[in-house]
C-alpha cells in the first residue's frame, strides 16, 4: 500500500524508469529457450548420454561383426540380419517366444 491508500505492483511498471521490475515478454523464443535450458536441460543432455546415444551406438554394432573384444569392427551391413530370418532351426522359434512372451506374462 502507498500514502494514498491505493495499491503499487512494481511488476506493472513497464514505463522501465527504474522504479519497479521489468518482465522479459514471454512470447519470444529467446526466453522460451532461456526456460527450457534452465528447466529441462540438464535432464535433456542426460537422457541423451544415458539413452539416446547409446542406442544409436548399439544400432550401429549391430551392422558389424564385432565380437566385443578386439578394436576390429567389420561393416558387414544387413548380413546379421539377413543370416538371423534366414535361420530355419529352433532359432527363429526361439526369437518368436522373446517377441511373443512380453504380451503374455
Amino acid at each position: 500500500m502507498t500514502g494514498s491508500g491505493q495499491s503499487h505492483n512494481f511488476l506493472d511498471d513497464k514505463t522501465n524508469t527504474g522504479k519497479g521490475i521489468v518482465i522479459m515478454d514471454r512470447n519470444t523464443t529467446k526466453y522460451k529457450v532461456k526456460q527450457y535450458i534452465m528447466f529441462a536441460g540438464i535432464s535433456t543432455v542426460l537422457f541423451a548420454a544415458v539413452v539416446i546415444i547409446p542406442f544409436i551406438y548399439g544400432l550401429y554394432l549391430t551392422f558389424t561383426s564385432w565380437d566385443g573384444i578386439s578394436k576390429d569392427k567389420q561393416f558387414v551391413g544387413f548380413a546379421n540380419y539377413i543370416a538371423t530370418f534366414k535361420d530355419t532351426g529352433r532359432h527363429l522359434e526361439e526369437q518368436l517366444y522373446i517377441l511373443l512372451f512380453p504380451l503374455f506374462w
